[in-house]
């Protein structure tokens, strides 16, 4: 068994692992330890979401990550975009959840309310994770649902949809404004004009 570098994070992984435990990127079976790196074009990543052709038309977030969040991002990694997605609870109780969600030039990673089950009274859990750019197959919108506050009420949520060749996440925002954001910076980054 040997160490190669992940093709879409850069981090180490085992040659015969199916998929990289941090990303879920496919591990080709008995690829050699000099497998490519992060931003080749001969590992199946579109030219458009390799690291230098995205550092080309994004400029790095650097002066809002805070430290606990940056050493979750590996070193063959930037990040392209970063917003906190916080929201309070019902009630005027001031406790608000701190959630985010970050691109970087290999993913999609978050912690935040993912809705667990569709429609007007989804439930919702909190969740990390991350969904490699290159399995990204659609991103979309849901104006609103209602999320169990910290307080004695609900809150009014927005919804981001992000579909992978891994299934889907719905990530509860708390305005229209976040998601449309974020939604059309992903649009960017997975659709170049």
């Amino acid at each position: 068994m040997a160490m190669i570098s992940c093709p879409e994070c850069g981090r180490e992984v085992s040659d015969r692992a199916a998929a990289c435990p941090q990303c879920g990127c496919p591990i080709a079976p008995g690829s050699p330890s000099s497998a490519p790196t992060l931003g080749a074009h001969n590992v199946g990543i579109p030219q458009h979401l390799t690291k230098s052709a995205l550092l080309a038309r994004f400029p790095p977030v650097t002066d809002v990550i805070p430290a606990e969040i940056r050493k979750e991002i590996s070193t063959a990694e930037e990040i392209l975009y970063f917003n906190y997605v916080a929201r309070k609870g019902g009630c005027g109780s001031p406790k608000a959840a701190q959630q985010w969600i970050m691109v970087t030039t290999a993913r999609v990673a978050y912690h935040a309310s993912i809705a667990q089950t569709q429609g007007a009274s989804a439930a919702y859990g909190q969740s990390s994770g991350s969904i490699p750019l290159s399995q990204i197959s659609f991103v979309g919108m849901t104006k609103r649902g209602t999320q169990a506050g910290c307080g004695c009420a609900g809150v009014g949520v927005c919804h981001l949809e992000i579909r992978s060749s891994g299934g889907s996440i719905v990530i509860a925002m708390p305005t229209e404004a976040h998601v449309i954001q974020a939604k059309q910076f992903l649009e960017a980054v997975l659709n170049p004009r």
